[in-house]
């Protein structure tokens, strides 16, 4: 989801925001869309590396206990499944909390991961504040570490990290997805971000999207769609057909998770607009099968499971005592998935993007496990 989205805060009503140009009589811009083009074809090779390549000082303790609260989404059972994995490699415990979809959902959660007494409680997608300050000073009282991925916040009292999948990651995804947007649209078209703004990180993509829109295409258009998480797969399909039905100039639709395109196909299929094109950051399995089929445009390849591996690896680094800042200037690795390289591009059994075949073993390297 950016970033996996795995604790739910309040929902917020859908809204929208028009920027940019969208006047009939706007001139392409060449250098933009040229820079564009340059900036998408560095993004297209598939990854060499997890990017990481500083060791453990030496192999982590047995029998160190995490626990991750967890929300429904798909994306955020991955990064867990993940977690497990790389947990599993290291000799630790690893169980996960899942997380109400209400307003008192990640309070609770966190006083349920508190009371079991782990060593760290990861959590990830919406800021430390959903928890209560009260209920994470327990955690501090209780000599328990906190570390969040996915969230746009500092840390600060028992956090010790939130680099991981952060404002500046998913910077680099929007400007992934607004470049394809420029050259697909030749520097004239009007596109419309969709994302969930209970979610801040998401937020941080929308905005890069429109941040290197503006750069590189006077001539363009965008429009920012709000919606709730709550409505994924139920009301959501409806509304977005009915956004692209309110505006037929609208040709372009950009997600801040893939999970939100959910019975959108169908949806826009019955609806008659099939010349609407898909794209996003963070895509499930339907998504990538759709750039193979040719009715989605492209996403930027989110590496879960190397994240969830890279989050075990702070842990890791936390408990060993070394230096966290090597691994935390280190970004996940970047690709745009689309038509043109989607059968070169490492997937998984299921389908599902993974992007360095070898991260495991990498990873294990890096720990000194044999």
């Amino acid at each position: 989801m950016a970033a996996s989205v795995s604790v739910l805060s309040v929902a917020l009503a859908a809204c929208g925001n028009d920027s940019g140009g969208g006047d009939s009589t706007a001139v392409a811009d060449p250098a933009g869309i040229a820079a564009a083009e340059a900036y998408l074809a560095s993004v297209s090779e598939n990854p060499s590396d997890i990017g990481l390549t500083v060791p453990l000082s030496k192999k982590p303790d047995a029998g160190i206990y995490i626990i991750r609260l967890q929300s429904g989404e798909p994306v955020a059972k991955l990064e867990s499944d993940a977690m497990a994995a790389g947990a599993q490699a290291l000799g630790w415990r690893f169980e996960t909390v899942s997380v109400a979809p209400n307003a008192e959902g990640p309070q609770q959660a966190l006083q349920s991961a508190i009371a079991k007494k782990p060593d760290g409680i990861s959590f990830s997608g919406a800021p430390s504040s959903a928890f209560g300050a009260a209920t994470v000073q327990a955690a501090a009282d209780a000599g328990i570490a906190l570390l969040g991925d996915t969230v746009v916040e500092d840390p600060s009292g028992p956090i010790i990290s939130t680099s991981l999948d952060n404002a500046t990651q998913v910077a680099n995804w929007g400007k992934m997805v607004a470049a394809q947007f420029v050259v697909n649209s030749k520097g004239l078209g009007h596109g419309a971000t969709f994302t969930l703004s209970e979610y801040p990180i998401l937020v941080a993509w929308q905005e890069a999207v429109k941040k290197y829109v503006d750069e590189w295409c006077p001539a363009c258009k965008l429009t920012e769609i709000d919606s709730q998480a709550s409505d994924i797969g139920t009301k959501l399909p409806a509304s977005l057909v009915s956004t692209f039905q309110r505006d037929p100039s609208l040709k372009y639709a950009m997600f801040s998770v893939g999970d939100m395109t959910l019975g959108l196909t169908p949806a826009m299929q019955a609806a008659g607009l099939s010349d609407v094109e898909v794209s996003g950051e963070t895509p499930a399995e339907a998504n990538i099968e759709a750039i193979r089929a040719g009715t989605e445009a492209g996403w930027t390849g989110f590496p879960v499971y190397i994240l969830g591996w890279r989050v075990i690896d702070m842990w890791a680094r936390h408990f060993n005592g070394d230096d966290l800042a090597p691994a935390e200037k280190v970004l996940l690795p970047l690709q745009m998935i689309t038509p043109d390289n989607i059968d070169d591009v490492e997937l998984n059994d299921a389908g599902y993007y993974v992007g360095v075949s070898d991260y495991e073993d990498e990873f294990k390297k890096l720990w000194l496990v044999n």
